[in-house]
């Protein structure tokens, strides 16, 4: 009993913390061999469920601090979200698929109650020169905002061409559109007390395309299955951002792509399949007041920042349950 009061209160702590400052809160904290989720870990879908990033961060993390090799790069990062990840203890367990001279493939999974509930591969190629020949580029380079622009706000975004970057969550409609969107991060935080290594930045981040690529002038009607990341380089610095590329949708499935990019340029490329999940779409609350079986008020990055914010009758969005 005294144990779990002392980590209750130190989970009151962390949500403290993350209402009076926008600071990159850890997603984990070790735990024996093990991983204990966080305050800032809480899923922006349910308050019993670490987020996408969170997950995709820990798989990393585990998958590179076993089997990173100075001569070999980490090009791809396909993580499978099967199963909900819940606010609890996490195990890993990782095995080599293939460990050639080129080409070395790896596998980690997120374990709870002795049953896997996220999986990860990571593609390592072998370091060399680039091939000769002039190749295809795409000449449009997604533009970061100003350095001077939103000091300390861990996740800014923007809707539109021409639309000023702003902190997320967009409580009015500048948010939901159909326009291309564009979010920025900084400082994003795994482990407590370990450093965050750009491949773990890379893909914490790469989750949130699903959030630029299926947010609507509805809200998020999608949830993801999956998440891939192909990199050509590493991010530099703690800043990093994804800018919308593509969303296709059709019977109930939707699949979408991102192009990553830091202050030196694109540097990779993520991709999303996702279900339709209608049923937990976040919606505007003029929308939602008028739906039966209307659930508590939810965010899904205020939520990253805020969890507290789950009871707060003043946040700006609600999930949608339709009448049974």
């Amino acid at each position: 009993m005294e144990l779990k009061v002392t980590a209750d209160a130190q989970l009151d702590a962390e949500q403290a913390t993350a209402r009076t400052a926008h600071t990159a809160q850890p997603f984990f904290a070790r735990a024996g061999s093990g991983y204990e989720p966080r305050a800032a870990a809480i899923s922006g879908w349910s308050a019993d469920m670490v987020s996408g990033p969170a997950v995709l961060g820990l798989l990393a993390h585990a998958i590179e601090g076993e089997y990173k090799q100075d001569e070999f790069f980490a090009t791809r990062v396909t993580a499978d979200l099967f199963r909900p990840v819940r606010m609890g203890r996490i195990d890993v367990r990782s095995r080599i698929i293939r460990w050639g001279n080129r080409i070395r493939l790896v596998e980690a999974e997120l374990i709870q109650s002795d049953e896997a509930v996220a999986r990860a591969t990571v593609a390592f190629y072998r370091k060399s020169r680039n091939a000769a020949g002039a190749h295809w580029v795409d000449s449009r380079v997604p533009e970061p905002p100003s350095p001077a622009e939103h000091l300390g706000e861990r996740l800014i975004g923007t809707s539109g061409e021409n639309a000023d970057w702003g902190p997320l969550p967009h409580g009015g409609p500048a948010w939901r559109t159909s326009d291309r969107k564009r979010i920025w991060t900084t400082g994003w935080s795994a482990i407590a007390g370990e450093a965050t290594t750009p491949l773990v930045r890379a893909a914490m981040i790469a989750d949130l395309t699903n959030l630029v690529t299926n947010m609507g002038t509805e809200g998020i009607g999608y949830i993801n299955g999956d998440v891939t990341l192909a990199l050509t380089r590493l991010p530099e610095g703690i800043e990093l951002g994804l800018e919308a590329d593509s969303h296709r949708a059709c019977d109930g499935v939707a699949v979408g792509s991102a192009t990553m990019f830091d202050r030196d340029g694109p540097l990779g490329i993520c991709t999303v399949s996702a279900i339709e999940n209608d049923r937990r779409t976040l919606q505007r609350p003029e929308e939602a007041r008028a739906l039966a079986g209307e659930s508590r008020v939810q965010d899904i990055s205020r939520l990253m920042t805020d969890p507290e914010s789950l009871h707060d009758p003043a946040t700006p969005w609600r999930i949608r349950r339709p009448a049974r």
